[in-house]
């Protein structure tokens, strides 16, 4: 019983084997029972309807005699027997050598009983032995009781007709009797040959119960195999079913789930490993300005040395904590796109307006030393983007290529119908540290990015956007500096309006 439960094969093979028996012995027992009886209702029909005809047919005749070649033709074609009687009670159809009694009862009521078993007894008009001796045969026999009237009763199941009819003037019995002899013989056949008809059925059902449970537990058994490396977290193996089935189509889902979930796995892995790596670069990014503010209030608690000098360390440690600060909403802003509470609003922006917003927010940069910004920027130009990560990336572009910028250098601006680009002259950054450039906390001359106060994740933020918007992206050295660019699906501009190409002089 334990296995039972636990066997789905098993469950199959003895439903199956239930089934396919129970269905074979259903189909046995309506043959058995039902074709007699639906043989006989049958006949019994098909009797009432040609005896009605033998009847009128036969009176149509001027004797009994003249008819014979009639009623053997209809015995022949119609699977039955007929007697016809004279009212003494004499045979005359078929002919019969003996005489009848001299003692006949006449005007008897005649009647007609059917057997539990089938079997049909017809009594009716008295005869002599002898002519009941002539009806018995192996199909049907007449009986003569004490009292003189005949008994007719057939060997099988059979319907019985019984007629007065008159022919050539004179009165006669008609008695049609239909036999079941061949359909009696083949039930009797049936019941005989059971025992082997239940032994090849028990076979033949045992091993299309083994069958069935193999082709429909075989290809479950594979998908579970499947689904338990699959639970195991190793997504190396496909089902192979072709079939265009329901298990064909669970087959093709287990292995779109098996394929999804390995690829989200290798993604979680990849942005667990980038996740551990940023927070270790975090931590120690953090570190040297928390450092740097202690030493700072520490020198100062203490009265040591240059640290007596308040203003002058309150104001670097103010510097410091901004620069903190920065880094902390850095951080926090990364935190948010990672995490998935970040969404992209994309609309229809003007970019152009955002970059002159960034740029007024600049300006003072700019104007300290004593930058030029020279290039096109168009009247408007739309892209579907999120307005806010794109100020984002307007903002840092601008202030790298300020802060990175010797005094007086210049800066050139660029609307294509695409995208934008943002070139500083003076500088150059070497050619293997250029792919880097948009990873978290990474600076191309560390100590110099350090005084320059970056926080190494402007371009990070800058990267995560632009991987949100589907944009190209990236930086390349030119001639005279570096340029950095993206380009936007679906941007675009309209007229343009021409910057002052005059430098930008500080007041």
């Amino acid at each position: 019983m334990k296995r039972l439960r636990s066997s789905l094969t098993l469950k199959i093979f003895i439903l199956t084997l239930f089934l396919l028996l129970a269905i074979s012995g259903i189909t046995y027992a309506s043959v058995a029972v039902f074709l007699p009886k639906t043989y006989r209702n049958s006949l019994e029909k098909d009797l009432a309807s040609v005896s009605e005809s033998l009847k009128t047919e036969l009176e149509s005749y001027a004797s009994i005699e003249e008819a014979e070649n009639f009623l053997e033709f209809f015995e022949r074609n119609n699977q039955a027997s007929v007697t016809v009687l004279d009212k003494e009670g004499n045979q005359v159809f078929p002919e019969v050598e003996t005489e009848v009694a001299d003692t006949v009862s006449t005007g008897s009521e005649e009647s007609m009983v059917v057997e539990e078993d089938g079997l049909v007894t017809f009594s009716g008009i008295a005869v002599s032995d002898e002519a009941a001796e002539e009806l018995g045969d192996d199909t049907y026999g007449v009986t003569v009781s004490d009292a003189g009237y005949f008994t007719l009763s057939t060997s099988y199941p059979s319907a019985v007709k019984s007629y007065k009819v008159t022919v050539g003037g004179k009165a006669y019995t008609l008695l049609v009797v239909g036999d079941m002899e061949a359909v009696s013989q083949a039930a009797a056949i049936v019941k005989r040959i059971f025992p082997m008809v239940l032994g090849i059925t028990l076979l033949i059902a045992f091993f299309c119960a083994i069958l069935a449970s193999w082709y429909l537990v075989r290809p479950i058994l594979r998908l579970s195999r499947v689904s338990r490396k699959m639970a195991a977290l190793d997504f190396g193996e496909h089902c192979e079913e072709k079939r265009k089935d329901e298990i064909g189509v669970l087959a093709k889902n287990l292995n779109e789930l098996s394929d999804s979930l390995s690829t989200a796995l290798s993604d979680l892995r990849s942005a667990n490993e980038e996740l551990k790596l940023f927070f270790a670069a975090a931590s120690h990014e953090l570190k040297t300005p928390v450092t740097i503010l202690k030493g700072h209030l520490g020198g100062m608690l203490e009265g040591v040395g240059e640290y007596r000098d308040h203003e002058r360390y309150l104001q670097r440690s103010y510097e410091v904590t901004e620069t903190l600060e920065t880094m902390v909403k850095e951080i926090l802003t990364i935190s948010r796109m990672g995490t998935g509470t970040w969404k992209t609003e994309r609309k229809k922006t003007d970019l152009a307006e955002l970059f002159r917003q960034e740029m007024a927010e600049v300006w003072e940069l700019l104007e300290e030393k004593e930058m030029e910004l020279t290039g096109e920027i168009p009247e408007h130009a739309y892209a579907l983007a999120d307005s806010e990560g794109m100020k984002k990336v307007f903002r840092n572009f601008l202030t790298n290529a300020i802060r990175y910028s010797p005094k007086g250098a210049k800066l050139t601006v660029c609307f294509q119908e695409n995208g934008f680009s943002l070139e500083n002259e003076g500088t150059s950054i070497p050619e293997e540290a250029l792919p880097k450039l948009f990873e978290a906390f990474y600076r191309v001359e560390d100590s110099r990015n350090r005084k320059s106060g970056g926080s190494g994740l402007g371009l990070y933020i800058v990267r995560m956007i632009l991987d949100a918007h589907g944009a190209a992206y990236g930086a390349e050295n030119t001639a005279g500096g570096v340029r950095f660019w993206f380009r936007l699906k679906e941007n675009h501009t309209e007229s343009t309006q021409r910057l002052p190409e005059t430098p930008i002089k500080t007041r």
